[in-house]
């Protein structure tokens, strides 16, 4: 019975040793997310290689002041500058977009997710997919694209409203054809 009482100590202290590992990692996880978390509020973007290096090498205390005070020597503080850039009256500078610009419409979809209003929706364009699809084969054709060419681009246009969210791009055969023999182009197309 000896052995069988050795056996389950010697298991009992593999057991302790391996929690003791586990606990051991756990701290310096929590050590790194605390020293990372006071970098943050200190205003540091720890995604830049700079901003990294000075996480891993930073030996002084953990407050605001004094990581606000060494990233601002190594030009980091505040996304990289130690101030905000202000324009000729002092004030801060802000940068304006486009309404209708990519970054407008990133900018606008930020704003909504960070105070939790629904997301914007683009107003919907002069003309519904059906009728820019329309014009566009009218205008292919004038231009001497062969039929199944023009009907192609046609369709092509359709796709892109509806890829758009236009919820007036949408498929109908039979409207198709009455519309393109309403334009004298013989009603032949999506059969």
């Amino acid at each position: 019975m000896s052995e069988d009482n050795e056996t389950q100590e010697a298991d009992h202290i593999k057991d302790l040793r391996a929690k003791a590992e586990r606990g051991s990692q756990a701290e310096a996880e929590l050590a790194a997310a605390r020293r990372e978390l006071a970098f943050t509020k200190a205003g540091v973007n720890t995604d830049t290689k700079p901003a990294q290096a000075l996480l891993k090498t930073y030996e002084g205390e953990l407050t605001t002041e004094a990581i606000k005070a060494e990233a601002a020597e190594w030009g980091l503080s505040q996304g990289g500058s130690s101030a905000p850039k202000t324009n000729d009256a002092g004030e801060p500078e802000v940068t304006t977009y486009d309404a209708d610009s990519p970054e407008a419409r990133h900018q606008a979809l930020v704003d909504a997710e960070a105070t939790g209003d629904p997301a914007p929706v683009p107003p919907p364009p002069a003309k519904s997919g059906t009728e820019r699809a329309f014009e566009g084969y009218a205008d292919a054709r004038k231009a001497g694209l062969p039929t199944r060419d023009a009907e192609v681009e046609a369709f092509a246009i359709m796709l892109a409203a509806g890829a758009q969210g236009d919820p007036t791009a949408r498929w109908n055969a039979q409207e198709w054809r009455d519309k393109a023999q309403a334009s004298g182009h013989g009603g032949n197309i999506a059969r």
